[in-house]
C-alpha cells in the first residue's frame, strides 16, 4: 500500500525529494494532491507504508524545512476521502 509521507509545493521540488528518496534505496512515486494553495499546483511524495518512516528520516536530513509527524496520512483509493490516519 502506498502512504503519503510529504507534500511538495510544485512539481520541481516534488521531483527532487523523488529523486533523493529513490537514490536511498526507497521506491518513491508522485502525484498530484487533490489540494490548491492560491491557484498553485501541489503534489504527493508516496513510498510503500513498509518505508515510509524511512522515507520520513530521509527527508528530513536532506531537506531543513521539514517538521516530523508522528503520524503519517494514508491514503489509497480504497480509503481515499476516509480521513483514516
Amino acid at each position: 500500500m502506498w502512504t503519503v509521507v510529504y507534500i511538495a509545493s510544485n512539481r520541481t521540488q516534488a521531483e527532487k525529494l523523488k529523486d533523493s528518496l529513490c537514490n536511498e534505496g526507497v521506491l518513491a512515486n508522485i502525484r498530484l494532491a487533490d489540494l490548491a494553495m492560491q491557484g498553485e499546483s501541489m503534489y504527493e511524495i508516496l513510498v510503500l507504508e513498509s518505508e515510509a518512516t524511512e522515507a520520513q528520516e530521509i527527508i528530513c536530513q536532506n531537506h531543513r524545512s521539514c517538521q516530523k509527524r508522528s503520524q503519517v496520512t494514508v491514503r489509497t483509493p480504497e480509503n481515499k476521502g476516509s480521513g483514516r490516519r
